[in-house]
């Protein structure tokens, strides 16, 4: 585990700025004030992306089966009434980190306009304030500011009826781990603490189910979805990933932890999940074109290890089809 240190000041989010505060290198993230759209505007942007989606049918049918046994969490209906309020929590991997185009004002958190946030709200016609942000971990969501950003949890109100949630991977240091194992000579195998990595892995369950019960206090009728983070490490690596074999057992070990823990939470807590991690095995970065959903060392368009377009419209698809609107 990499000595945490805190994200202050303002860089260009074009390189590791996506990171959580817990790296030995110094990082830094700018927070601008969070913007809520309305999605209805958003329909030409999703008209763009919409065509990726086609040909999932076999996707959608695996994951439905994945994750209605694995989480056995309670299906609420996916009666949203267009102009209903929906939330996205989250960090990176919610907000489409560096993805163009970006969302207005929102350059430090990295938040694109074409994140799974925007395209589900811009599917079922909803009102949405995303606050998802690069670097943020459960505490940020929850009770602590972001710099200059308040908690998450502070867009969530008594109207909210839709909140989506990808955030806990920066509390155990596997965004940051992912990327620099990828890095040129890095020897992230040996620098790796397994007490504090097992350490963070123990209190994560608590502080998701946390997070879920503020949200249920401020949002009785909300539907939570919690999203899983998308398989980053495939059964056979490829020189995209640019992960020795060590690292990729490091990497990939902590993406299946990471996915157990969502996974128990959901069932635990009843909520639903969208599981892009059961259903892309193989999206990883030794795929290609719009089966690649997540990027390895180099992103054409995003951040590295991180998703893509294509696995934002996965993702999208995912919740819209956890919701019955698909």
């Amino acid at each position: 585990m990499f000595e945490r240190r805190a994200m202050q000041g303002s860089v260009s989010p074009t390189r590791r700025s996506a990171i959580a505060p817990t790296q030995s290198r110094s990082y830094s993230l700018m927070l601008m004030p969070r913007c809520s759209v309305t999605a209805v505007a958003l329909l030409v942007v999703s008209a763009v992306v919409v065509d990726s989606c086609s040909g999932a049918t076999n996707r959608g049918a695996a994951v439905s089966s994945s994750t209605s046994t694995s989480a056995s969490s309670t299906r609420q209906s996916g009666n949203l009434e267009p102009g209903l309020q929906y939330v996205a929590l989250g960090s990176s991997y919610a907000a489409g980190f560096g993805i163009e185009p970006q969302q207005p004002g929102s350059r430090g958190c990295g938040r694109s306009l074409v994140d799974y946030p925007h395209l589900v709200a811009a599917k079922l016609h909803l009102q949405l304030d995303d606050v998802s942000c690069g670097g943020a971990v459960t505490a940020n969501a929850l009770n602590t500011p972001q710099g200059s950003a308040p908690p998450q949890i502070d867009a969530v109100t008594s109207q909210t009826r839709l909140v989506t949630m990808t955030i806990g991977g920066n509390d155990v240091n596997y965004i940051g781990t992912a990327i620099e194992c990828g890095q040129p000579n890095s020897t992230c195998t040996a620098t790796a603490n397994t007490a504090q990595i097992d350490a963070a892995f123990a209190a994560l369950p608590s502080s998701l189910t946390q997070l879920i019960q503020a949200v249920r206090s401020k949002a009785p009728s909300a539907i939570i979805v919690l999203v899983t983070y998308p398989r980053l490490v495939p059964p056979t690596q490829c020189p995209a990933l640019h992960y020795t074999p060590a690292a990729a057992r490091l990497v990939g070990s902590m993406g299946q932890r990471l996915q157990q823990v969502f996974v128990t939470v959901a069932r635990e807590d009843q909520v639903q999940i969208a599981d892009p991690y059961v259903v892309g095995a193989t999206e990883g970065p030794c795929a290609t074109g719009t089966d690649m959903w997540v990027a390895g060392l180099v992103a054409s368009n995003g951040f590295e290890y991180h998703p893509t377009v294509a696995g934002h419209q996965e993702m999208a698809r995912l919740v819209e089809q956890d919701l019955g609107n698909s």
